[in-house]
This record gives C-alpha cells, sequence and structure tokens, in this order.
C-alpha cells in the first residue's frame, strides 16, 4: 500500500489531469470518469508529494540510446513569471531549461532571408527542406527561494537550471561513438549567461537567438525610415551583411546614423523638425539595439554557424516556457504559493519530457523501498 490514502493507480490517473489543467478541472474530470469525488486541496497536497522525488529520478536519468540522438547538443533557457499569491499576483520569474539533440541543417544566407522575408513560395523558388526534428527534449524549471535547511541562504534559480543543464551534458555529450559539440542558444539575458560562463564553461558554441537580433533591427527600422518599403529594404540590406559576417560594419553604420540625426536635431529649430528627426526615446531605443548588438557580437557568427548546420533561433525554449508555465500556471486568476509552484514545475516539466511513466515507477519503488524495507 502507498504511505497516503489514495492508490497509486488514482494519484498517477489525478497527476494526469492536474499536470495540465487546473484542481478544480482535474476534480471534476475524475468525478466524470470514476464518480469519485476529491479535494482540490487533496490534489494540491497530491501534487506536493508527488514532485518530492524528481530531482533524485533525474540524478540517475541515463543518456538517451546514442543511435537515436542527433549530431549536436543543444542547451537552452530562459524565464518567464508566475503569480504568486504572497506578492498579491505579482510575478516571480520561473526559468527553465532544455536540452536536446538534433542533426545539423546546413543552410545559407539566402535560405534565411527568404524565410525571414517569406519569399520561399515565389514562383521559382524550391520548397524549404524539412528541418531536422529535435530528439529527447528534456525540459527543466527552478525558482529563487530560500534553502530548505537554512532560510537565510537564497537558492538562484538560474543556478538550478544551469546545473541541470551541466548534468545533461555531462551525460549526453559522450554518449555516442564521438562527442557531440554543444551549443548555448539563448536571448541576450546577461544574467543567464553568467550563469553559462559559470556552469557550463567556455567549451560551448554560444549563438543569440536570431529572432531577438531581428526584432531589434526592425524596431531600429522603424524610427529611421519614413515608409514600410523603405524599413523592409533597411532590414534586408543589413540582415544580409550580418548573415555574411558585417556585423561590425552594421554597428558602425547605426552609430553614424544616430550621430548624424542628434546633430540634425540640435541644429534645427523647433519649427523645422521633420519627422524624420529622433525624440530621446527613439534616440534610446537606437542606441540599447547598438549596445544590444556590441555585447553580443561573438554570439552573431551566423554566417559561420549556418555554414557548420547550427540551429540559430530559440523557439523550443520559448515555447517551452508557454507550454510549462502559462498554459498551466498562468491562466486567469490563479495565485500560487512557492511550493506549490515548484512542485507543479517539476512535475509538469517531467510530464512535457515524456518521462512521467518512468518517473512514476521511480518514485513508487523509493517508498516502497523506504516503508517496507528490512535491514539485518
Amino acid at each position: 500500500l502507498p504511505e497516503g490514502e489514495f492508490s497509486y493507480l488514482f494519484q498517477n490517473w489525478s497527476g494526469r489531469f492536474f499536470v495540465r489543467n487546473a484542481y478544480g478541472d482535474a476534480s471534476a474530470s475524475l468525478v466524470d470518469l470514476l464518480r469519485v469525488k476529491v479535494s482540490v486541496d487533496s490534489l494540491e497536497s497530491m501534487n506536493l508529494r508527488m514532485a518530492a522525488d524528481v530531482e533524485a529520478f533525474r540524478e540517475q536519468q541515463p543518456a538517451p540510446p546514442a543511435k537515436e540522438e542527433g549530431e549536436l547538443l543543444v542547451l537552452s533557457a530562459d524565464a518567464t513569471g508566475v503569480p504568486m499569491a504572497n506578492r498579491g499576483g505579482q510575478m516571480q520569474m520561473a526559468y527553465i531549461g532544455a536540452a536536446y539533440t538534433v542533426d545539423r541543417f546546413v543552410r545559407t544566407a539566402q535560405d534565411v532571408l527568404d524565410e525571414v522575408l517569406r519569399k520561399q513560395s515565389q514562383k521559382g523558388r524550391p520548397r524549404p527542406r524539412p528541418r531536422p526534428r529535435p530528439q529527447f527534449k528534456r525540459l527543466y524549471a527552478d525558482m529563487t527561494r530560500p534553502a530548505a535547511d537554512d532560510s537565510a541562504i537564497t537558492l538562484d534559480g538560474r543556478v538550478g537550471v544551469f546545473s541541470w543543464l551541466a548534468h545533461e551534458r555531462q551525460t549526453r555529450v559522450a554518449s555516442g561513438s564521438q562527442p557531440r559539440p554543444v551549443i548555448c542558444l539563448m536571448d541576450g539575458e546577461h544574467k543567464l549567461w553568467e550563469r553559462k560562463d559559470q556552469l557550463l564553461g567556455e567549451d560551448v558554441v554560444e549563438i543569440l537567438d536570431f529572432w531577438h537580433f531581428l526584432e531589434r533591427l526592425r524596431a531600429v527600422s522603424k524610427l529611421l525610415c519614413d515608409t514600410d518599403a523603405a524599413a523592409e529594404a533597411f532590414v534586408k540590406e543589413r540582415l544580409t551583411r550580418v548573415l555574411n559576417g558585417e556585423l561590425g560594419r552594421v554597428i558602425g553604420g547605426l552609430r553614424q546614423m544616430l550621430k548624424k540625426r542628434r546633430l540634425k536635431k540640435r541644429r534645427l529649430s523647433k519649427r523645422r523638425l521633420s519627422k524624420r528627426n529622433l525624440s530621446k526615446k527613439s534616440q534610446a531605443t537606437i542606441q540599447s539595439a547598438i549596445t544590444y548588438f556590441e555585447n553580443n557580437r561573438s554570439r552573431m557568427r551566423y554566417g559561420d554557424y549556418l555554414r557548420e548546420g547550427y540551429p540559430i533561433a530559440s523557439g523550443i525554449i520559448e515555447g517551452s516556457c508557454r507550454l510549462v508555465v502559462e498554459d498551466r500556471l498562468d491562466r486567469t486568476g490563479m495565485r500560487w504559493s512557492l511550493d506549490g509552484a515548484l512542485a507543479m514545475l517539476a512535475n509538469r516539466t517531467t510530464s512535457l519530457s515524456d518521462d512521467w511513466n518512468d518517473y512514476q515507477t521511480f518514485r513508487i519503488t523509493r517508498e516502497q523501498n523506504r516503508l517496507y524495507s528490512t535491514t539485518t
């Protein structure tokens, strides 16, 4: 028998419901399916107990079958907010990590331009090749919290995520006949890159998410160009340069344009200012983009990455933030305790990593050994 009042089978079914839907909806589904009424409080307690062995499960988890893995190991991290009860619904960051392998996908700068500018369906152009599918995607989530044995010590959720990524790297990078190249693919959040340096080391290919770069470039184009056509031409020209390894020239050109606009604005009276002159807010936006590009310069060698077949977009981790947090923990009206949020993150990432069944077997075995094992 289990330690609690609910059978292991009922716990399994209940968990499958509440990791996907709100506790109230999970309770209603159990009534419809089994004609068994279980309270929301009972499901919340079950969530806490069920998550207790997730860390131990992950520590002993072996690498996936080497022959089924991809050629590259990709590690990524991001953050998104969870509404907290003790903050009146204000957000606390949850940090999400993703690890997966994928085969190389060699492309050219023109391939990326066609995709970005949506010209791949033009007559005379071949259809884009299908992308390799990520293999054995595993997810992890953590939040900054007090240490269990000393509340004066704060555990950084980013450290938790990158410690797990380091474990995934150690487990999976050498599981094949040859070590896999390791790629860290993220947006420009400097604190995440700091934790990467501390816990993953330097022998990792660092790549700034291409779409974050493009988003900033497009924002700059709208401030510097008067028409949509001019903005599109602006983006295309500079994107081509960056993909061909000319990021330094693009940064220098943006600096010159910003400098000229500032000079022009100082020389003209307010009456004579045209809409092409920049407000202080617009100047700050452009300067922020320039700084962003400069700080991430070493991570924006997109031409090299394309030739090596490396991924350059972090859609998987951004999608994972939505799947892990937004689709379950950030629904309308939800408020979480820290313990409840951490437990749900642990259980939900286990489910989304396709490890649910293995984990249930693992935690049941641990509990049975603890309850019934005998020592001689």
